[in-house]
């Protein structure tokens, strides 16, 4: 996870609080609320638009910093680093 992007693990992160709830349902027989479904639907919707954004995205082989050249993506990624979104 270290060389991820943020944006390649955000729709992982994004599913952890549905995953923890269908555990509780599922594991420890909790009974969730009608908040909580319409919650996770967004946040299933959300997910459900993301990936499919990145679906298009390979789909026409273009990456974000196709139009970039290495020079100018590597100080970027460094950036990216130092903020703090590598679980580092």
């Amino acid at each position: 996870m270290r060389k991820s992007r943020s944006i390649d693990v955000s729709p992982a992160t994004s599913f952890a609080p549905v995953a923890g709830v269908l555990a509780a349902f599922f594991i420890l027989g909790e009974i969730q609320t009608h908040s909580q479904f319409i919650d996770g639907a967004i946040l299933m919707i959300g997910l459900a638009i993301c990936l499919y954004a990145i679906y298009l995205q390979h789909e026409k082989n273009v990456t974000i910093h196709d139009s970039l050249s290495e020079d100018e993506v590597a100080p970027m990624l460094n950036a990216e680093c130092r903020a703090g979104f590598k679980y580092v």
